[in-house]
């Protein structure tokens, strides 16, 4: 009897011990399913990853193959001949298979200077550099000649400083081949106006030179050369001052077509625009529709857009250990009513 009674303690004593355990443990069981599994929590953890390192990369426009970074100082984007040359670059660098940085130095030689030290840090690999100002340009083109980074100048040279080439409008033959346009048309005699680009700059020198060639022992009459620093809008202050001085005008030739826009603009508004006749250069998009409007007799195809081009494929080829050419001359169409629709 004895032994019954102790067996029967025994399974009371086990089954208050499991009762116990088996209460303690219902409510971790709770918690742990009250509790999201670890892997619920992923989404909060992955949305830092989306922010990843290449917008750098994206911003330089790097290409998928590796290929070089070309820097390209523009000396301005506020006129449309420079334009012409960025537009050409950026739709030819994928071609090309180059990565490329333009900077606009809003002709201002400190800017020029800053941002091609900028571009020397990124470290291009070359430098494309339409100089502001021939003389001031010198101090950037000798930065890069130390940092090792080879310089290619287009339409103004660097008068100092290492450069292993230069593309140019041969603008003496540009302002001859304009000249003799005029000289033509105007059958060697009139009163004439010339506007003229900055004081200093080479293309304003050798433009200078090929029209006085050209107009040299006519009866042409120059009555005055001024500066518009080869801007529209300058332009338009300049020759209306000149219109209120000169009440008799018969011609007008601008180094450049945004000049010789400019002067339009003022020569309609003093309604004299069937008294004189424009020449410009450049052959820009407003120049060559004036042709088309009748309000301007010629201007000159310098073919920026080519020039910038032949930069570039010279750029690529130096770099990969090609020889070039130190100096070449990009070919010049005069552009007249008579095939200004065969002008793209």
């Amino acid at each position: 009897m004895k032994k019954v009674l102790s067996i029967v303690l025994i399974v009371v004593l086990v089954s208050m011990v499991f009762a116990a355990c088996t209460a303690q443990e219902a409510p971790a069981a709770e918690t742990a399913a009250a509790t999201p599994a670890p892997a619920e929590e992923a989404p909060a953890t992955e949305a830092p990853a989306v922010a990843e390192p290449a917008a750098p990369e994206e911003e330089l426009q790097e290409t998928t193959d590796g290929g070089y970074t070309l820097g390209i100082s523009m000396s301005t984007l506020a006129n449309a001949y420079f334009v012409a040359m960025k537009d050409a670059a950026e739709a030819y660098a994928p071609e090309l298979g180059v990565n490329i940085v333009i900077t606009d130095a809003q002709d201002n030689n400190e800017t020029q200077l800053a941002q091609i030290q900028d571009m020397i840090m990124q470290q291009v690999d070359l430098m494309i550099v339409n100089a502001v100002d021939s003389d001031a340009v010198g101090t950037a083109v000798k930065e890069c000649n130390s940092a090792g980074i080879p310089v290619i100048t287009i339409t103004r040279r660097a008068n100092s400083g290492d450069f292993i080439e230069h593309l140019d409008t041969n603008n003496v033959d540009a302002g001859e081949a304009i000249g003799k346009q005029l000289v033509e048309d105007m059958g060697g005699e009139g009163k004439l106006v010339i506007l003229e680009g900055p004081a200093g700059v080479s293309s304003v020198v050798d433009r200078a030179e090929g029209f006085n060639k050209a107009i040299e022992g006519t009866d042409l009459e120059v009555l005055t050369t001024l500066s518009a620093n080869y801007s529209r809008d300058e332009a338009a202050t300049v020759m209306e001052d000149i219109l209120n001085s000169f009440p008799e005008i018969d011609v007008l030739f601008a180094q450049n077509d945004e000049m010789a826009m400019g002067a339009l603009r003022s020569i309609e508004a003093a309604n004299r625009l069937d008294q004189i006749k424009i020449y410009g250069i450049d052959a820009i998009a407003d120049a060559l529709q004036s042709i088309r409007d009748g309000k301007m007799a010629a201007t000159l195809r310098t073919n920026q857009e080519d020039m910038m081009r032949t930069a570039m494929d010279n750029a690529v080829k130096y770099l990969d250990g090609g020889e070039i050419e130190e100096l070449i001359y990009i070919p010049l169409t005069v552009v007249t009513d008579a095939n200004v629709d065969d002008i793209s």
